[in-house]
């Protein structure tokens, strides 16, 4: 089953995204994402046999795509065969998840002001709106805002809307990134990542041999790994001369200065800046460190000759591991050009968009505090909140990935207060600081918390650590318990929660320890089989199998209970989706009447002949768009893995 490992890939995770993608962009940009979702991961000639779009059409909804990062470009080199001639060619991938992002796009932009001020939320809010920005395209953005905001006012209301300056949003746009809020946009060159096998799938090899195929696959793959990291280690730098100078001017034509290439403005030109669409492209389309690709999709290259190919850089620039020498009879696979140098680059070249995994990460961490707050009280919720936060902190210090480990590092008492201190200033401010010494000890004696005490006893020299793994599975187990009793009553709770202790039982042995009739058992168990909650094994004792000569154990896997409430979530946003866009179809009249008064064009009179519709239309919308913000957190919890 696919979607028992990746719930993004069930149908209706796929119907979901394809929604929203004709929603915010057009059905041509649908008909693109639905060929690459249904038929994975293409290059251009075999999605355009897969899409069925003329080749003009095909390409604008791919810049459109890749634009709002829900289409990736990989760079695909084929190893060389026995000539020396290598292919390259440039694939599409569809990112399921970031088609998604937009149920939470809301919450995101509350957190963004909430932490960081009004101006920052203006920035990710054009990224969000844009998908991929240069810092003089934000800046560009807000101030036209600005005047035209300044333009429609009048009197006083005109002079209190003053035009932002450019250090202002320059130095929002610095603070989201170095919150990990705004990352970089990847490279057009990346090479596809590896995908991993499952741990069952995998099958034990024999060591390589000096010069063998096998080798130099696996240099391949480490070639593409030291891609992959690098990119990842420069994802939240900030560039050297972003905090030295000031924005960088443009041109009076719009044309960019000397040392920065010619480039679209904001809309979805923008994209060929950083993936590739269509065989053709310039080196004046792209950043310094982007080398023009092939003129073709597909190109033969020599790999060993004395002739380089059109991507390839000096040696000089090439990573110190690409100078080891080659297995016997196969050609060095060649790290991928300008990778590294993407650290480089200046601010002007540098393209910014919304990082959904560290905003996961964020809602993920609120909902484990709030969870360790209703259980253990209010100071417990604020101290393990800080310690996710000086864990955050940490990380950055290291420049390590946000989600790095399945545990906090340790953390001594005074971090853990000085985190409390900053990130819950409202809890200081409105009573008596929480004893964060106590709260940390409290909660590391308790039985099955996820507060791990280390280090010795004398004041402020104990660590501690958060399971982080641990509170999480608490978390949703708890959310998978509030539905199995809402849907199955207590008696489908306590089936679960025996199944879950006692690992595996019969059917008769489920009814015994539950105090149930036989055949109210088997219903249960039946409908939460049907559910995808509980599994059946059967253990036959002969080879021929006959039922009854066999056992049939049920039992509870939380990693496909998981898996089953992930789809649900989906199952129910889009039917919120679904009656939302109904409702605003049948009153469109009174929308487009809305608009009028909006716009000034008509006068309120209109809108208070029906003022019973707009109420309904209203309140029903208010808590459509509640419920699919409520189910887009739920989704992030579940999908964080």
């Amino acid at each position: 089953m696919a979607g028992l490992h990746d719930p993004c890939s069930h149908p209706a995770a796929t119907r979901l995204a394809l929604k929203l993608v004709e929603e915010q962009f057009g059905e041509t940009c649908r008909t693109v994402a639905r060929a690459l979702l249904y038929h994975g991961t293409q290059s251009l000639g075999d999605l355009r046999r897969s899409a069925g779009l003329p080749l003009p059409h095909l390409k604008a909804a791919l810049l459109v795509l890749m634009q709002h990062n829900c289409v990736a470009s990989w760079l695909h080199a084929e190893p060389p065969n026995l000539r020396g001639e290598s292919r390259v060619e440039q694939l599409y991938e569809a990112l399921p998840r970031a088609m998604l992002h937009g149920l939470h796009a809301p919450r995101y932009l509350i957190h963004v002001k909430d932490s960081l001020g009004a101006t920052a939320e203006a920035v990710a809010l054009k990224l969000l709106q844009h998908g991929r920005l240069r810092l003089d395209q934000v800046v560009a953005a807000l101030q036209s805002e600005d005047a035209a905001a300044a333009s429609q006012g009048q009197g006083e209301e005109a002079q209190t809307t003053p035009q932002r300056p450019a250090l202002e949003i320059q130095a929002a746009l610095l603070r989201l990134v170095r919150s990990r809020l705004v990352e970089r946009a990847p490279v057009c060159h990346l090479p596809p990542p590896r995908r991993e096998v499952h741990p069952n799938a995998r099958k034990k090899k024999p060591a390589t041999k000096p010069g063998s195929e096998e080798e130099a696959e696996q240099l391949r793959a480490r070639a593409q790994d030291q891609a992959h990291a690098a990119y990842h280690a420069v994802r939240f730098k900030i560039p050297t001369d972003l905090v030295e100078t000031a924005v960088p001017a443009r041109a009076p034509d719009g044309a960019s200065l000397a040392h920065e290439p010619a480039r679209g403005g904001l809309g979805t030109s923008g994209a060929q800046a950083d993936g590739s669409v269509g065989g053709k492209r310039t080196a004046d389309s792209m950043p310094p460190a982007c080398p023009p690709p092939p003129k073709r999709g597909r190109r033969r290259v020599k790999a060993d000759s004395g002739q380089s190919a059109p991507s390839a850089t000096p040696a000089a620039s090439l990573p110190a591991s690409s100078a080891a020498a080659p297995p016997a009879g196969h050609s060095t696979p060649q790290p991928l050009p300008g990778v590294e140098e993407a650290a480089d680059l200046p601010a002007a070249n540098i393209l910014w968009r919304v990082s959904l995994e560290e905003f996961n990460l964020r809602l993920r961490n609120e909902a484990i505090a709030d969870h360790m707050g209703s259980r253990h009280g209010p100071a417990a919720g604020a101290v393990v909140a800080g310690m996710l936060a000086a864990h955050a902190a940490r990380l950055r210090e290291a420049g390590a990935p946000a989600a790095d480990g399945e545990r906090t590092v340790l953390l001594s008492e005074a971090e853990v207060a000085r985190a409390v201190a900053v990130h819950e200033p409202d809890m200081a401010g409105a009573g008596p600081a929480p004893d964060v010494p106590g709260t940390l000890s409290s909660l590391a004696a308790e039985w099955a918390s996820p507060v791990v005490a280390a280090g010795d006893p004398p004041a402020g020299a104990r660590q501690y650590s958060l399971d982080i793994a641990g509170a999480l599975g608490a978390l949703r187990q708890g959310h998978l318990e509030v539905l199995l009793h809402d849907r199955f009553g207590p008696e489908g709770l306590r089936i679960w929660r025996l199944l879950r202790a006692c690992r595996q039982l019969e059917q008769k042995q489920v009814a015994d320890f539950c105090m149930m009739d036989a055949k109210d058992a088997k219903v249960k168990l039946h409908a939460m089989l049907k559910a995808g909650y509980i599994a059946l094994q059967d253990v036959p004792r002969t080879a021929d199998r006959a039922p009854s000569r066999t056992f049939y154990l049920w039992r509870a896997d939380v990693r496909a209970a998981c898996a089953a409430f992930t789809i649900e979530l989906f199952l129910a946003a889009g039917n919120l989706h679904a009656r939302l866009a109904h409702e605003l179809s049948q009153r469109a009249e009174l929308l487009r009447v809305l608009d009028l008064v909006n716009a000034g064009l008509a006068g309120p009179g209109a809108l208070a002949e029906r003022a019973s519709d707009f109420s309904r239309i209203k309140r029903v919308t208010t808590l459509l768009e509640a419920g699919l913000l409520d189910v887009g957190a739920s989704l992030a919890l579940f999908l964080g893995d």
